[in-house]
């Protein structure tokens, strides 16, 4: 993806050298533009050191040297698939609101058609609750191509305590990258992670799955412009505060078994696509009011068989496209053949897993392992896969 990556004159503009960083890891392309504000608090060369392509600053439009014989607003604007504008300072904000076009920035916001926009403010609190401030980010919002991310709370450079510090870089990174312009009305719901079965007070049976799995799949899905219902184990090790503000994502937490499946008979009607991606506890104990005693208990468990969620939605199935995983630790074919006999999905995703007690650890939280995918009763021959290759093979899938 081709990134502009705009910066503009505020304190924490330094953090745009991480944001770079952020991008370029994640192997996009990006170029820079620098306001004159941003001059006055960090270095153009920087960025080159970090891996920008190009650097401009606020007069490159009039740079005959960077025009060779073209238009460089609109050159930057052809060029770019996105363009994200971190820190976003009042100034900037009111010019862009108020359609100026006299400094290099400007021009290009002007000239991006189509293409989206992401806008990260930055300021102190009066100045951004200020009436004037508010107006002019609702006269910004007038395009629909462009998003303003609300800023986050805390201690501001000045020492106020209040909104208007920048996001995170990590959010600003994987917001701008999940966030699409494209506009399609699918609805996916996903189930990530664990669920718990309840001994006592005090202690639970569950499984070590990270749900990691299935927050890829939701931003995979997100970065087509979808609806996606992510429903996860609350002890899940994924950390959803990067995309809270998404206005595609609608993220529910569950515990039990039974929590998850209330919320995912709730959804699945409308849903296009269900991808039963969370390691479900299938089995439910009595669950005792007080602590267990050891004199008590003796050797065994009492316990039931929990509901089958995905079981339970193939019964209901009508037109939606459903993924299932199957995670075993052995890798005998006939396994993952006899899950999907008793469950034929449209795609069976077969992975081999280990909790890493006396033994390897294997798929729980890993970000690569290998795969067997299971259609129409037949194995396919193990492939190994990171979550997001899986992810996109997945999607790829379902859009067939």
């Amino acid at each position: 993806m081709n990134i502009l990556l705009a910066v503009t004159g505020s304190i924490s503009s330094y953090k745009a050298y991480d944001i770079l960083r952020g991008f370029v890891k994640k192997e996009h392309h990006v170029k820079v533009i620098m306001t004159a504000g941003a001059m006055k608090f960090i270095k153009a060369d920087t960025f080159l050191y970090l891996g920008a392509q190009e650097v401009y600053t606020a007069d490159d439009d009039f740079n005959t040297q960077k025009l060779e014989g073209t238009v460089l607003h609109i050159e930057l604007a052809k060029w770019t698939d996105k363009l994200v504008i971190a820190p976003l300072s009042a100034n900037t904000l009111a010019k862009l609101a108020n359609g100026q076009a006299d400094d290099l920035l400007s021009s290009v916001f002007l000239s991006l058609g189509e293409k989206q926009s992401i806008l990260f403010p930055a300021m102190n609190t009066q100045m951004y609750v200020n009436p004037i401030t508010q107006q002019n980010k609702k006269n910004i919002e007038l395009n629909k191509n462009t998003f303003i991310h609300p800023p986050a709370s805390g201690e501001l450079a000045c020492g106020d305590i209040g909104v208007g510090k920048l996001p995170e870089v990590e959010t600003i990174v994987e917001f701008s990258l999940t966030y699409s312009g494209l506009k399609n009305d699918r609805k996916i719901l996903i189930t990530t992670g664990a669920t718990v079965a309840p001994l006592d007070p005090v202690r639970y049976l569950t499984n070590p799955s990270s749900g990691k799995t299935g927050l890829e799949l939701a931003k995979t899905y997100l970065s087509e412009g979808c609806n996606v219902v992510l429903v996860y184990g609350k002890n899940s090790q994924i950390d959803l505060h990067t995309l809270k503000e998404h206005p595609l994502l609608k993220a529910i937490s569950v515990d039990t078994t039974e929590n998850m499946y209330q919320v995912v008979k709730d959804h699945f009607d409308s849903a296009d696509v269900f991808i039963s991606s969370a390691a479900v506890s299938d089995i439910e104990f009595n669950q005792e009011d007080k602590k267990l005693k050891k004199d008590k208990t003796g050797t065994s468990l009492n316990f039931k068989w929990a509901k089958d969620v995905l079981a339970q939605m193939l019964k209901n199935k009508k037109n939606q496209k459903v993924i299932s995983f199957a995670a075993e630790s052995s890798e005998d074919h006939s396994i993952f053949q006899n899950k999907w006999d008793k469950k034929p999905v449209d795609l069976m995703v077969g992975n081999v897993v280990h909790n890493g007690f006396n033994g390897q650890p294997q798929g729980f939280g890993q970000n690569k392992n290998q795969y067997f995918f299971i259609k129409d009763g037949k194995v396919d021959q193990k492939q190994e896969m990171t979550k997001e290759e899986l992810s996109k093979f997945i999607m790829n899938f379902t859009e067939k």
